[in-house]
């Protein structure tokens, strides 16, 4: 069979483009017995094939949530593709302000957190999509909860490390999406307070990173792989089958209630919360309220006044979606920050030290330093945080190489941390192989890539008081020609030496 695309807003064969609430006529031909259309892994309407073989199912609506349209006759199935235009889009020279909200100043000013995956995850050792994935059947992880046992789990040491790096937050893992709360949770089971370890781990770092002047966040999963009220084709069974089991209305107000119940107990039972990061919605669920976010983000409002609420509740960040406090890129720097209804946002971007984000025990494709150091210093040039992740083992403990990264990071925050905490983007254009940082008069050139020689800067020309090597704590010295070559008329030129990747020159402007 060949499942055919019929629009009037392109000719077959060429790109269509739509736009939110276009409607298209889905043919399939070739078809020998009843033909099923499915949207978003749900069965949405069936018939019988002409004498022809053709079937056509009529005004299908391709909103933007869906994402995924299929055919299927007996054993052959076929697919339907598009794209859909910019919904949010920066006209050519428009310079968007930055929206003001009050509460997120201390957030805006850390510039850098730690985020920490830890679960009966850590036990299979295969990261934190594990169960999903197969690598053992369900039942016999679910009974994880029985052997877990993190009897080397000190969070003070965790936290000492965190502030040595120069986070000043952190973001742990309430509950991630394969149900098991790493909390005393009063609603399920399931929990780290019923295993062999019988303590709460939420509460004992709390403590102990608040005892090092860290602020609170508390992840916490939507999705529930666990609940028969959660379907989705990003459930074990719809990675298994691409197929999404039946709803049941009652089993998914039953999940609702558990997640508004879960974040009840936490934002009332931990003391001062500082940010929720709440974790997903799918993308087959995108023109859907599926977790009722108006009554979890009144939860929040009404236990924690001052608390940051993210951003994904919602797919789209456009429509009906709520203001969120921050909005949460992942595992990149955005080439600019997020932009809604018109105004730059409050972010952070989330990466974690190698490629997953539990404890994968064979995955040692660790980052260095200095990649970190650029990723940190690139979120801050563009106004936003870096939210970064370690996976501790199942005994609790750290892995030796998310050790190594941290300490690394300490040594270079002790000598260029001010070139992040408290700094924003600045109006200056850096040179190749840098970005620039701010805070007040003080500009801060961060070397990513070690130049092969000289640094010409763009605009300073005049305007820079004095250039100094963090590192060193010596003078950079600057001048406006070089032998017979003429510079622009704006550009000032450093003399620098020995420059290398994570070095931070410090420039201070002579008043703007």
């Amino acid at each position: 069979m060949n499942a055919i695309l019929f629009a009037t807003l392109a000719l077959l064969g060429k790109e269509i483009v739509l736009q939110p609430a276009d409607t298209v006529d889905v043919a399939a031909t070739g078809c020998t017995s009843e033909a099923v259309l499915y949207v978003n892994g749900f069965r949405s309407a069936s018939a019988q094939p002409a004498a022809d073989g053709s079937v056509v199912f009529p005004s299908v609506r391709l909103h933007r949530g869906v994402t995924d349209i299929r055919v299927e006759s007996g054993a052959e199935s076929d697919s339907l593709s598009w794209r859909y235009g910019e919904t949010e889009s920066e006209a050519p020279g428009e310079s968007p302000a930055w929206r003001e909200n009050p509460r997120d100043a201390w957030f805006r000013d850390a510039r850098f957190g730690l985020f920490i995956h830890w679960g009966i995850y850590s036990i299979p050792a295969k990261g934190e999509w594990g169960f999903a994935r197969g690598v053992m059947p369900p039942d016999e992880y679910k009974a994880l909860v029985k052997s877990f046992n993190p009897t080397n789990y000190n969070p003070a040491v965790w936290a000492r490390l965190a502030k040595a790096a120069g986070m000043k937050y952190v973001v742990f893992t309430t509950r991630h999406h394969d149900g098991f709360c790493m909390f005393d949770s009063h609603f399920t089971d399931y929990k780290i307070t019923n295993t062999p370890y019988g303590k709460d781990v939420l509460k004992m770092l709390v403590d102990a990173f608040r005892a090092e002047g860290l602020r609170i966040g508390f992840y916490h999963s939507l999705p529930d792989w666990t609940h028969d009220g959660y379907v989705d084709l990003e459930t074990p069974e719809g990675i298994r089958t691409g197929k999404c089991g039946a709803y049941d209305p009652k089993r998914h107000a039953a999940l609702r209630e558990l997640v508004r119940n879960h974040v009840n107990q936490l934002t009332t039972e931990y003391g001062k919360v500082d940010l929720m990061f709440f974790d997903y919605v799918s993308k087959y669920k995108a023109e859907e309220d599926y977790f009722d976010r108006a009554a979890l983000i009144g939860i929040c409002r009404r236990n924690q006044p001052d608390m940051l609420v993210n951003d994904r509740l919602s797919y789209f960040k456009d429509g009906d979606a709520p203001d969120y406090d921050y909005y949460t890129p992942e595992v990149a720097v955005p080439n600019r920050p997020p932009l809604v209804r018109g105004t730059l946002r409050t972010w952070e971007t989330c990466a974690t030290m190698n490629d997953h984000w539990g404890y994968a025990k064979d995955d040692h494709d660790f980052k260095r330093v200095e990649t970190i150091v650029a990723g940190l210093v690139g979120c801050v040039s563009r106004g936003g945080n870096l939210l970064l992740n370690v996976g501790p083992t199942e005994l609790g403990e750290f892995p030796p190489e998310s050790i190594a990264c941290l300490r690394g990071l300490a040594d270079w925050f002790a000598v260029n941390g001010e070139a992040v905490a408290g700094c924003g983007p600045s109006e200056y254009t850096p040179p190749f192989g840098c970005a620039y940082t701010q805070k007040g008069d003080a500009l801060y050139l961060n070397v990513l890539v070690p130049p092969m020689g000289d640094v010409l800067l763009p605009g300073l020309r005049g305007k820079v008081r004095s250039a100094t090597l963090l590192r060193t704590g010596e003078a950079v010295p600057q001048t406006h020609f070089w032998g017979f070559e003429t510079l622009r008329p704006d550009e000032l030129r450093l003399h620098p030496q020995g420059l290398v990747a994570g070095d931070v020159v410090k420039l201070e402007l002579s008043g703007r």
